[in-house]
């Protein structure tokens, strides 16, 4: 629904009538809230799931801030009842004044979806009433829900709920109030009619009460006279006797008022209020007469208030209105107001005690009460037989209590009542409106079935069948259509319309033999078409059938046979295909396929339409000359392709005629293209297979580098650059891939000396050869490496330090040394050398062995390491059983003892030190496994045969081995 206003001011709507739901009222977002609460109300009879809508937000001018498009899901919206959607606003924008809504989509329960349509919405006028009288006494006799007269405008009307209706609609879509009715009772001559009688009623009533005050008042005045009469004769007694004793006293005439006056408190005191005003009221404005005067009244409207009788409480009300702010007189009038509302409440009278309570708007549970009555009226009005002001009355209490299964009731009595006096279609026009209520779906059946059988027996089967089918599963009512059908079927048979018959019978086919009789209708039909030569349509009744039907089978391949033939004596080749193709084992369908399919390909060929011809000569396999046509058909057609650029499926057919013609040098064309495509789109690895594969076509091999130089390139720029130079390297002489693997290897060294490994940085510079100053950068970080150490050992050579060389050179990496220091490795060498031969001269020949064996291959170091004072070491044992152990540090254990020991030659001298060595044994022979010594320590040769022992022995380090140390790049 959207609002907007026209040049003349007239306020003006727009309405989807077909919108399944409205918008009833809306609640801005608040402070603390950034929502727009919406109400919604259900117009169809489907369960709503979700709503889509179109929000247009506006300021205080109306003018438009923004739109919102919301959907809400898992919504409950039933059938006829309101329901809420929040949608969000945002928080940062400021908080609108006017929203206007418009329905999108609406989901439903059973999955349909109703959306807005593209055409132009419905213009109408609100005719809702301002507060006023008018709008009062129409809520007084249409319900609360009423909003405003009903009127008829351009191609609509407007219900007293305020919702516009089609012109063509008898009831309002939300109140469901019928339109003649409406226009009938709500009126607006009618409304003041109605709230002139009403207000006559009321005047009526309030005279009543008026005339019932005045009576009281004025017996109450006649007492009081009598009272005041015996009192003023009493009054004259005394002062006449007053007079006879003190005549002379003047002051006779001020003690009267004052008696008086004492005598009206006294009254007052006791409790006798209506006495006391009496008397205070004849003495004007004497002393306090007048505020006791009040305060008499004010006391007479509380006992007249609390007397529990509505026109005594209608006397106090106005006596409080009367008093108007003295004490909490305000508030008791309230409170009378009230308590008369709840005795015309407790008396029946609920229309004046709704309307009391009405008045009293928001005063205790006033509200609640006034619904209370608007409840009860709607109960007598439909138990007085008032059922659609009833359903009006609750319908408008919404979700108050059980309105609204009480509208439906509203509904149902009369649907019933009219079913049970045999106004059949009153009846339905009712009960239609409540299906879901008691009983009345099945009343609604019984009514259909009721309305089937007199129409049955008025000779109208068709419309009876059809009511019978409405009756639902009533009794036997499915059954009692189908005979009517049946009956209807029957006759189109014997008439000889067929196609009507076959469908009645269709629709009925589970009663009795009413398929069968299908059938035969169906074959009858299809035997007519055959006879006219229809064959398309014959076939449409023969697949009808099944395939044993009585010669179904048959004639439904003879009306494919018979329009093939004809198909292809007209030159009608791919019609003829078509249709021998669905019968190939009738007659000699397979033979006049294969000659139509050869005819409608030989047709292609000659149109040059290869793509068509190809598959019928594919199908055709070895019929005549069709292998041989095949080949060409695939030639000619890979032609057109590779014109076409379409080199994929080119190649697929060239590789299926491979040999043939030029179809070799054409698939090399098309790979070659393919190469370069890929290539071009930088797919390098897919582009050089390609490449390869072609070998010596035109420059395949060129290109082979091509991608090699490309994929180099991209190795340099995913930062791989010893991949990259290594492949540069490869290319050689194309292009630059020299200089590019030297500007690789260049740009390696340098992150290699950043990353701290500067020898392998020098490597690499070397391998950037010219490049730039790759050179002076190798030769600076292998002069950082090696030029100390290569100085420290020359001047230790120089100086007889060997050992100290060796040490130097032994501890620093020699591998892959530069030109410039490859002479180390042969200085470690003999500096090693010339160490051992300075020990073995000092007869240290244990010193010695660690320097021979860091350079076995080194001069004459093997055979130095072959000597007899080398070969005695390790373990041995004698033969009985003592052990001889001789070990590299000079120490030795023998049977038992330990001692140091010393080789020269073939003389071994032993001692308990070193310094006190003498010639103790000479030793004759060792091999490998044995040893023969003399002892000689007695002044004998006592012969000793050893034997390599068992049992391994710990072998100690020898005391002066340089230690060996890896490199280990900084």
């Amino acid at each position: 629904m959207i609002r907007y206003h026209c040049d003349n001011g007239v306020n003006l709507m727009k309405i989807d009538l077909t919108c399944p739901v409205e918008l009833w009222r809306y609640e801005l977002p608040k402070e603390d809230e950034e929502a727009c609460e919406l109400l919604l109300y259900n117009l169809s009879d489907k369960l709503v799931t979700s709503v889509e809508v179109t929000l247009v937000l506006s300021d205080k001018e109306n003018v438009e801030q923004t739109r919102l498009i919301y959907r809400a899901h898992d919504l409950k919206g039933e059938k006829g009842k309101t329901f809420t959607i929040s949608v969000p606003m945002d928080e940062d924008e400021e908080k609108p004044a006017h929203v206007e809504m418009v329905v999108e989509k609406v989901w439903f329960g059973d999955n349909s979806v109703w959306r807005r349509g593209k055409g132009p919405m419905t213009e109408y006028t609100s005719n809702a009433l301002p507060n006023s009288r008018s709008l009062e006494m129409l809520r007084y006799v249409a319900g609360p829900a009423a909003v405003g007269f009903p009127q008829e405008q351009d191609g609509l009307w407007m219900c007293v709920c305020g919702r516009p209706n089609a012109d063509y609609t008898e009831y309002c879509i939300r109140c469901q109030r019928e339109k003649k009715q409406v226009f009938a009772d709500y009126s607006r001559e009618n409304i003041e009619k109605l709230a002139n009688q009403r207000e006559q009623q009321l005047s009526l009533k309030a005279k009543a009460a008026r005339e019932d005050a005045s009576r009281l008042q004025l017996q109450r005045e006649a007492e009081y006279n009598i009272r005041k009469k015996k009192k003023k004769i009493i009054t004259l007694v005394v002062s006449l006797v007053a007079a006879l004793a003190l005549l002379a006293y003047v002051g006779v005439f001020h003690v009267l008022p004052y008696v008086e006056y004492q005598q009206a408190v006294k009254a007052f005191e006791g409790g006798q209020i209506a006495e006391a005003q009496a008397a205070f009221a004849e003495m004007g404005d004497y002393l306090e007469a007048e505020s006791y005067v009040t305060r008499c009244r004010y006391l007479t409207a509380k006992e007249l208030m609390n007397s529990g009788e509505k026109m005594k409480m209608a006397e106090a009300c106005e006596i409080f209105a009367e008093l108007g702010d003295y004490e909490d007189s305000p508030a008791l009038k309230l409170e009378t107001e009230y308590l008369i509302g709840c005795a015309m409440m407790d008396a029946g009278e609920y229309d004046l005690a709704q309307v009391g309570f009405q008045a009293l708007a928001d005063y205790k549970d006033s509200a609640a009460k006034a619904t209370r009555c608007a409840y009860l009226i709607a109960e007598e009005r439909l138990n007085n037989g008032s059922y659609e002001k009833a359903r009006e009355d609750f319908l408008a209490l919404g979700d108050y209590e059980d309105a609204a299964l009480r509208a439906k009731e509203a509904v149902y009595r009369p649907g019933k009542e009219a079913l049970e006096a045999g106004e059949l279609d009153k009846a339905l026009s009712r009960l239609e409106q409540v299906q879901d209520y008691a009983d009345a779906k099945t009343l609604i059946q019984q009514i259909y079935y009721l309305q089937a059988a007199n129409l049955r027996g008025q000779g109208e089967l068709q419309a009876a069948g059809e009511k019978f089918l409405q009756a639902g599963d009533y009794e036997n009512a499915a059954n009692e259509a189908s005979a009517c059908f049946y009956i209807i079927a029957e006759g189109y048979m014997q008439e000889g319309d067929y196609t009507e018959a076959a469908r009645r019978f269709e629709a009925i086919a589970g009663y009795e033999d009413a398929a069968d009789k299908r059938l035969a209708c169906v074959y009858a039909l299809a035997k007519d078409c055959m006879d006219d030569m229809e064959y398309t349509l014959a076939r449409e009744y023969l697949t009808q059938l099944p395939a044993d039907y009585q010669d179904a089978a048959t004639l439904l391949e003879e009306s494919y046979y018979q329009p093939a033939k004809a198909a292809y004596d007209r030159k009608d080749y791919a019609q003829a295909v078509e249709l021998y193709s669905v019968i190939p084992s009738y007659k000699d369908s397979a033979k006049q396929l294969n000659k139509a399919r050869y005819r409608l390909a030989d047709v292609y060929m000659e149109a040059k339409d290869y793509m068509n011809a190809i598959p019928l000569y594919e199908q055709l396999g070895d019929y005549s000359d069709s292998q041989k046509q095949l080949r060409m058909a695939r030639y000619y057609q890979a032609n057109i392709l590779l014109e076409n650029k379409d080199y994929a499926g080119a190649e697929a057919l060239y590789n299926l005629v491979s040999g043939y013609k030029d179809t070799e040098e054409r698939l090399s064309e098309i790979r070659y293209i393919q190469a370069e495509q890929l290539f071009f789109v930088g797919e390098i690895a897919s582009a050089r297979a390609l490449y390869e594969e072609l070998g010596s076509y035109s420059d395949a091999k060129t290109k082979v580098k091509a991608c090699d130089y490309q994929a180099a390139m991209k190795l340099v720029e995913d930062g791989k650059l010893l991949e990259a130079a290594e492949s540069f390297a490869v290319l050689e002489d194309y292009e630059d891939a020299a200089t590019q693997a030297q500007a690789a290897y260049y740009a390696l060294a340098q992150a290699t000396r950043q990353e701290g490994r500067s020898l392998q940085a020098a490597r690499y510079f070397e391998l950037a050869g010219t490049y730039e100053d790759a050179a002076l950068q190798a030769e600076a970080i292998y002069d950082e490496r090696y030029l100390d150490v290569a100085q420290q050992a020359e001047q230790a050579m120089q100086s007889g330090e060997y050992a100290l060389a060796f040490t130097l050179l032994d501890t620093t990496d020699l591998s892959d040394l530069p030109a410039k220091y490859a002479h180390l490795p042969q200085t470690r060498q003999e500096a090693a050398w010339q160490e051992a031969e300075k020990l073995m001269d000092a007869g240290l020949p244990y010193e010695a062995l660690p320097y021979y064996r860091a350079v076995p291959d080194y001069k004459k170091a093997a055979e130095r390491m072959n000597s007899l004072c080398y070969k005695i070491i390790g373990s041995w044992q004698a033969k009985n059983g003592d052990y001889y152990v001789f070990n590299e540090d000079g120490t030795c254990r023998m049977a038992g003892k330990e001692l140091f020991f010393s080789v020269d030659k073939y003389t071994m001298s032993t001692g308990e030190s070193k310094d006190q060595l003498r010639i103790t044994h000479r030793i004759s022979s060792v091999n490998g496994n044995g040893a023969v010594i003399y002892d000689l320590s007695d002044g004998t040769a006592k012969t000793i045969g050893l034997a390599r022992a068992e049992e391994p022995q710990a072998q100690p380090q020898p005391t002066q081995e340089p230690e060996s140390m890896e490199v280990v790049d900084e």
